[in-house]
Parts: C-alpha cells; sequence; structure tokens
C-alpha cells in the first residue's frame, strides 16, 4: 500500500478509522472527552499534542523506511526502539535502570539484527540499492524512528502519571493525527481507482492500528517503561 499511496495518505485514513472506532467506543461508554475533565488544564492538551505529534513523525518516518530499505533490515532498525526506550525512561522519568535491564535490551536488538539478515530482493523488487541515497535516508529515518517511538512510549508512561485515561490518549491521538495527515495528504494527489482489496486493507489497518493503540497505551500507563522493554 505505500508502494500504491503516499505516506500522509496512508495515515489519515488509518487516523479516521481510529477517530471513528474511538468516538463509537467513548460514546458507548459515555465519556466526554470534548472538552477535557480534569485538574490538569493546559498540561493535559500540551501532553497530547506533543505525544501525538511525536507519533506522527516517528509513524511517516517508519513508513519510509519500509518503503525503500528491506523489509527485514528496516525491521532490525525499527527493534532498536526498546532500548532508546530504556534510556528515556532513565533520564526523562527517572526510572530505575540495572545493567541487566540495559544488558537484555541490547541483547535483544543485536538478535533482531542477526536474525534479520539482508535479502537480494524486496517483495515489490522497488527496495533501493547500497549505493542510493534514498537507502541512506532511509536507514537514517529507521534510526529515528527507533528514538521517537521509545520517546512515544515515555510519554505514554506519562500520560499514567498525569491521570489521563488511556482511551482519551487514543483518541486525542487519532484526532490530531487525522488533522497533521490531512494537511499534509493536501500536498499529493488522490490514487486513482482504488480497489476493494486496497480499501480492505486501509480498513483493516486503521482497526488493528487502534486496537493496538488502546492495548499499548493502557499497558505503559500501568508499569514502568523498563519493565516492559526489558
Amino acid at each position: 500500500l505505500i508502494n500504491r499511496f503516499y505516506l500522509q495518505q496512508v495515515i489519515f485514513i488509518r487516523s479516521v478509522v481510529g477517530l471513528i472506532f474511538g468516538t463509537i467506543y467513548l460514546s458507548k461508554r459515555k465519556t466526554q472527552w470534548l472538552p477535557i475533565k480534569g485538574n490538569h488544564g493546559k498540561i493535559t492538551y500540551g501532553y497530547l499534542l506533543l505525544r501525538s505529534f511525536t507519533g506522527f513523525i516517528a509513524m511517516i518516518v517508519t513508513l519510509y523506511a519500509v518503503r525503500v530499505l528491506h523489509l527485514t533490515e528496516a525491521e532490525g532498525l525499527l527493534q532498536s526502539a526498546p532500548m532508546c526506550a530504556t534510556i528515556l525512561a532513565r533520564i526523562f522519568l527517572k526510572e530505575e535502570l540495572r545493567i541487566l535491564d540495559f544488558f537484555l535490551a541490547l541483547l535483544c536488538f543485536i538478535g533482531v539484527l542477526v536474525i534479520a539478515q539482508r535479502n537480494d530482493k524486496c517483495n515489490d523488487g522497488k527496495c533501493q540499492e547500497p549505493d542510493s541515497p534514498y537507502r541512506t535516508l532511509g536507514i537514517i529515518c529507521g534510526v529515528l524512528s527507533s528514538i521517537l517511538r521509545g520517546f512515544v512510549k515515555v510519554l505514554i508512561r506519562l500520560s499514567g502519571n498525569l491521570k489521563i485515561d488511556n482511551e482519551i490518549v487514543v483518541q486525542y491521538y487519532s484526532l490530531f493525527m487525522t488533522i497533521f495527515s490531512f494537511i499534509g495528504s493536501l500536498f499529493y494527489e488522490i490514487p486513482k481507482n482504488i480497489t476493494f482489496y486496497e480499501f480492505t486493507w486501509l480498513l483493516v489497518i486503521g482497526i488493528l492500528g487502534w486496537v493496538g493503540q488502546m492495548c499499548m497505551t493502557y499497558c505503559y500507563q500501568r508499569k514502568p517503561v523498563i519493565e516492559w522493554m526489558c
């Protein structure tokens, strides 16, 4: 799909589906999310905006890395996120970091790199050659994605400290992602003759993305980041 649609378009459709499902879910639970009720005021909105914008940039660089690199190579880079999250949790949240925790995160990353041997060609034959500047940019995006995704996990943990419900975090994430990606999509042409197969997969991506965000946010809010990473 990312070779048929522009990155912002994929993110937009995914976010819209998540926003619709989130709205239905909150309506069923009779949870008010516009405006937010609570004692944190501007801090809450500032956090939600930061979490959403960080997630938006992380998703763009992740999809770009997957698009131009061999899938196993991109996955190896992206799997350094646990190590990044472990270090960032120590810096920003002052969570206890044992030598064993860092060693296990590093071992996980090395294991992924060993398994993720480069393939001779990609599934669609559109991966870049070793001397391609696009491949270099893809590697940079893969590393940046890991750092940003690690930071996102730290922000999710922070939302637990601020007592923000996980469904509210995900709902505003979908809302801001929809706005950001819609603005980005305005600069690209809409693909013609979208097939039912493509539409179905875009819908599935949106649903799975929303469910994944709900589960991830719920888990990371309730335990230290280092425990989940290691």
